[in-house]
This record gives structure tokens, C-alpha cells and sequence, in this order.
């Protein structure tokens, strides 16, 4: 529930470039840590990747040495910063307890998950249309008319908009697949937390958002 309130503080803050509202996007991504640990680290996977996205498309249309450019890139990392400075302070009492159980966490256990906690290639077909034959786990159904309407922001005036978010939407949906194909697995060594995540299925809660956000473009 907190992740738009999150991605709003992000979008007003490089649009006015004002602190306080990277400060309350923080404060959002903090009051996620209350919820699951998969929630805040998600979201702020999510807002890297918006904030990256900002500055690879000021590249493309100012150029890569260009003042815009080093601007939006610094900008992005202060940003970036603040949200991830005022959510751990403010989740403090919640992450520094977590870290505490870290070293009788067997890793291994995280790697070897029942298939239930990944979803199966064959059911990524109950995205255009649901199934009772599945585990709860396995939902990735978002609805035939949003998801209409997310493909048509594909042809609408923000585009390259909508062409980051299928991305995302793609990504999750890949990912939710866990061990079924490598990219998960090369995530587990490269993105930091993401192999702590054993229910690989509850990525798609990004894409399922995600798909409300092209909906409503």
C-alpha cells in the first residue's frame, strides 16, 4: 500500500528537486518495513530502477557529458540517499533486530524452496485468464481489461514511459519463475537481499502493480 506513496515522493522530488519530499518518500518506504522484509527492499529495487531510468533518458536526448546529464545523475544519487537514509533510521528498531538472526540463517534453505514458492512456466497462461488449478501463490492474474489498457499506454503520448514499466513487468514476471530459468539465480548473486527471498512468487506483486500504473497512463 505504501509503494505509490513511495514512487510520488521520488517523481515530485527530482521534478522540484526538494528534499523534504525524498525525506516523505522515505518515511513511506519505512512504514513498509512493518509489513515483510520483501516489501521495502522491492520497492527500493523499484526506485532505483526509476531513478535510473531518469537518467539514461536524459542521456539520450541531452547527451551523455552534458550538464543535464551529471545534474540528473547527481540529483538521482541524493535522491536515492535520502529515501534509503530516512527509511533505515526511521525502520531501525525493525532491521537492526533482523540482522541480529543473520548468522543462524542457512542460506542454503533459500535456495532449496518447494515448487509452490515459485511459479511454473505453464501457468505464466493464467496472466490473460484465471484458473482455480493453482496454488494462492500462483496468482499473477491483474484482470483482462487493465491489462488491455496497459498495452494500449504503449501507443499513447508517454511511451517511453510505459516502455520502462513493461520492463519491470517483464522482469517480475521472470523472476517469479525462480529457479526455472538462470536469471534468477544470477540475480541471487548480484542483487543484495534478493536471496533471502524464498517465496520467489511474491515478486509479482511489483508487476501487478506496475500493471495498475500503465492502466491508469
Amino acid at each position: 500500500a505504501w509503494v505509490p506513496a513511495v514512487l510520488l515522493g521520488v517523481r515530485i522530488s527530482m521534478q522540484s528537486r526538494r528534499l523534504w519530499v525524498a525525506a516523505l518518500g522515505g518515511v513511506a518506504l519505512a512504514m513498509q518495513a512493518m509489513t515483510h522484509p520483501q516489501a521495502p527492499i522491492g520497492t527500493f529495487y523499484l526506485v532505483v530502477g526509476m531513478l535510473g531510468w531518469q537518467c539514461w533518458r536524459t542521456a539520450t536526448y541531452a547527451g551523455w557529458r552534458s550538464k543535464a546529464f551529471f545534474d540528473m545523475v547527481k540529483w538521482s544519487i541524493v535522491t536515492g540517499v535520502v529515501i534509503g537514509g530516512v527509511a533505515l533510521a526511521l525502520s531501525a528498531a525493525w532491521w537492526m533486530t533482523v540482522v541480529e538472526l543473520f548468522p543462524w540463517l542457512n542460506e542454503i534453505e533459500f535456495g532449496n524452496v518447494p515448487f509452490w514458492y515459485q511459479i511454473p512456466p505453464a501457468m505464466l497462461l493464467s496472466l490473460f485468464a484465471p484458473t482455480k488449478f493453482q496454488f494462492p501463490e500462483w496468482t499473477i492474474y491483474a484482470g483482462t481489461v487493465p491489462l488491455f489498457l496497459a498495452l494500449v499506454a504503449l501507443l499513447g503520448k508517454r511511451r517511453r514511459e510505459a516502455i520502462f514499466l513493461w520492463s519491470v513487468v517483464i522482469l517480475s514476471l521472470i523472476l517469479s519463475l525462480g529457479d526455472a530459468t538462470p536469471v534468477f539465480r544470477l540475480a541471487r548473486w548480484l542483487v543484495p537481499g534478493l536471496s533471502y527471498f524464498r517465496t520467489r512468487t511474491r515478486v509479482w506483486a511489483f508487476g501487478g502493480f506496475v500493471v495498475a500504473l500503465l492502466a491508469g497512463m
